[in-house]
């Protein structure tokens, strides 16, 4: 009686389920495909987007810190050595670099004579090359700075001088070394000299040069000539003249002039 029971409890069970499949298909529900890859069971890693503190560098400003501007030259000075001239390069300090780096490379007129030094790092901001021969020198510096990853290095600065451009460095560095040396009763008969040279070029010969120093590195001279007639003579000036060491000044008038030959 009991299997009998049990049965038919099993049968009305899988009559139900056939009935539900039936009313299944019959609305139209697609059945699941059971055919696709199975899911991995491996974790999916996300992640995740630290938020932006207060005083926290960004991306872009973090790379701004990283960038170092190139040096810009200065000026260039004359370097006297014992065996051969030189000369002095210098460029500006750099914000954030720790040093430098620098190398010249002398341009010969024959190509097989051209000479590349090798790099050197320097905390200086100028550099020295001494000269056998004058023709072309080629000048390359950058600034470096260093971080607890790696070295940042800025664009390369470079300047090419040529010949006359390194003889005028060197010739006006000598010429004002000669002055320098000079003393003052020098200076004034030299500059005597250049101012009678001067008018002479100008067509004009005034007779008379007379010359004091101001005691500031300037000169004072008087060109004149002295005009005599029957009863008395004067003195006839030509111009005043107020000029440095080089000759460089101005006249009575305050106009700009310069007696060096």
């Amino acid at each position: 009686m009991k299997e009998q029971m049990i049965k038919s409890f099993c049968i009305g069970i899988f009559s139900v389920m056939l009935f539900m499949t039936g009313c299944g298909q019959d609305a139209g529900l697609s059945s699941v495909d059971m055919s696709s890859e199975p899911i991995s069971s491996e974790p999916i890693s996300v992640e995740e987007e630290k938020p932006v503190r207060p005083g926290d560098a960004t991306d872009k400003e973090n790379e701004a810190a990283e960038t170092i501007d190139a040096p810009v030259i200065s000026g260039y000075e004359h370097c006297p050595g014992e065996d051969a001239d030189g000369i002095r390069i210098n460029w500006n300090p750099v914000k954030k670099a720790d040093g430098y780096e620098y190398r010249f490379t002398f341009i010969s007129n024959v190509p097989e004579a051209n000479d590349e030094e090798e790099i050197t790092v320097t905390a200086e901001t100028s550099a020295e090359y001494y000269f056998q021969d004058y023709y072309k020198l080629k000048f390359e510096v950058r600034a470096c700075r260093n971080s607890s990853q790696k070295k940042h290095y800025s664009e390369w600065t470079s300047v090419i001088l040529n010949s006359n451009d390194i003889e005028k460095i060197i010739g006006v560095a000598k010429q004002n070394e000669d002055v320098n040396s000079e003393n003052e009763e020098d200076v004034m008969e030299r500059l005597k000299g250049w101012a009678r040279s001067y008018y002479e070029r100008q067509g004009v010969s005034p007779q008379y040069y007379d010359c004091e120093a101001n005691g500031d590195g300037t000169y004072t001279i008087h060109v004149y000539d002295i005009i005599e007639n029957e009863e008395e003579g004067h003195t006839g000036t030509t111009n005043w003249l107020y000029v440095d060491a080089n000759g460089k000044g101005t006249d009575l008038l305050g106009e700009d002039i310069d007696i060096h030959p």
